[in-house]
């Protein structure tokens, strides 16, 4: 993800003041693998990542992420800051 996160983070970070004072949390979540021209969270982990570095929320689509073989290994703490 690298440098694609960073910037992603940068153009959230503006818009969380705005959210948090209007009450709304901001959330990523993760896309399907063809939506890669428009995304850049595919899978649970990276989703969790880039919501980490941006310091916002998850949004656990199960949609996007049943088909993924460790899910069930996945940490509980994305969890705390699921919307």
């Amino acid at each position: 993800m690298g440098s694609c996160a960073e910037r992603f983070a940068s153009l959230v970070e503006p818009c969380k003041a705005q959210a948090a004072a209007a009450g709304v949390r901001l959330l990523v979540e993760p896309a399907m693998g063809f939506n890669a021209d428009i995304h850049i969270a595919h899978t649970f982990d990276d989703t969790v990542k880039l919501a980490k570095l941006a310091g916002i929320g998850t949004c656990i689509d199960l949609q996007q992420v049943w088909f993924e073989s460790d899910l069930r290994s996945a940490s509980p703490a994305p969890c705390r800051t699921a919307g």
